[in-house]
């Protein structure tokens, strides 16, 4: 990933960067941590995203005060809604390669906010988004 390229991060590299333990944790907080928080990037978060991410702790019935304090405050990441424009991108990407739409919406988002680049652990992205893809399992 250049210096000053977009990112759009995606569910995966959020949860391993939040709760830890995963196997790309260490990639996800290099990405978060080292480029992102230091300005070297900028990220965007699809609201599709914060949706799933939210979902386990709300589960385990655990605070979620750290997950709305990155989402709101964290520098140089923006939670993006999504609009008309993303559900078009959306749209368009779910009827070519039938996707589920929580994933065409959020590979919608990465289209319609211009982000350079996909951060992903998601093997089912490659080859199906019009941005390109970065797997963080493959560089740990």
């Amino acid at each position: 990933m250049r210096k000053g390229a977009s990112l759009l991060i995606d569910t995966s590299v959020l949860i391993a960067y939040l709760e830890g333990e995963q196997e790309i944790t260490e990639a996800a907080t290099l990405v978060i941590d080292d480029w992102v928080q230091r300005g070297r990037n900028r990220a965007f978060v699809s609201a599709i995203s914060a949706m799933e991410l939210l979902v386990g702790p709300l589960q385990a019935t655990q605070a979620t005060d750290e997950y709305f304090d990155f989402l709101l405050r964290f520098p140089n990441v923006d939670c993006i809604p999504v609009d008309i424009t993303i559900a078009e991108q959306a749209a368009l990407v779910r009827a070519r390669y039938k996707i589920k739409p929580p994933d065409a919406l959020i590979i919608g988002t990465a289209v319609a906010t211009g982000a350079e680049l996909i951060v992903t652990n998601d093997v089912s992205w490659v080859g199906i988004s019009p941005k390109p893809v970065v797997l963080l399992g493959d560089y740990v």
